[in-house]
């Protein structure tokens, strides 16, 4: 997911003129270059940069690691950015959070709707109008989330899942692939596909697995 970061914050760039430079920051970088990027880790971004002249945006999509990872950041006094793919027009009265990251313009985004920090909107995703996105949510490619719900924190929507009006879904709730919602979600369930079937897990459940911290 890196790579495709990159990539849309060098179009941002191209198009805005909105920094001077992008970077790639990887605390398990070895190489000082990354697709022809200056590479460095956490430490060395901090030796090397003023706290005003550098902002992130977290290009990791499980939802905890992307918290996690926030909250580093701004308690060493760096802030978020926004990083939106470049398109012709934004619905009227759509606010963004910092950390905020819409990776295509072939997005529906709905008028009214807001965005917490830190989410991440993926690739032919839509949001309805008047709906809230929690911190941290990652919404995966082909989501369809109607108006009018209200979505906690932390919470992973998978693959062409989708999202029913008025629907309220709480912290930490994991949407699976394909899984259609079509009653509110309490925080810390998980829903599957073809049933609907919802299951408690524990809080601080991944929705993507791994091992790493």
């Amino acid at each position: 997911m890196g790579a495709e970061f990159l990539a849309i914050a060098d179009a941002v760039l191209r198009k805005e003129n909105k920094w001077e430079e992008v970077i790639f920051v990887d605390d398990a970088a070895k190489e000082k270059t990354f697709l022809n990027h200056r590479l460095f880790t956490f430490s060395e971004a901090c030796d090397e940069f003023d706290r005003r002249d550098l902002e992130f945006v977290i290009s990791v999509g499980e939802p905890i690691i992307r918290e996690k990872l926030a909250n580093k950041v701004e308690e060493e006094g760096f802030g978020l950015g926004i990083l939106i793919y470049p398109r012709p027009d934004t619905p009227f009265e759509v606010t963004f959070e910092p950390g905020v990251v819409v990776m295509t313009p072939m997005i529906g985004l709905g008028s009214y709707s807001h965005f917490g920090k830190n989410v991440l909107i993926q690739g032919f995703a839509s949001v309805g109008h008047g709906t809230y996105i929690g911190d941290n949510t990652n919404i995966s490619c082909f989501v369809q989330i109607s108006g009018g719900c209200h979505i906690g924190k932390n919470v992973f929507f998978g693959i062409q899942s989708v999202v029913k009006e008025g629907i309220t879904i709480g912290d930490n709730a994991i949407i699976g692939m394909s899984a259609p919602v079509l009653r509110d979600v309490p925080a810390n369930y998980t829903v599957f596909h073809p049933i609907s079937k919802m299951v408690e897990h524990e809080p601080g459940t991944r929705a993507l697995g791994g091992n790493y911290e």
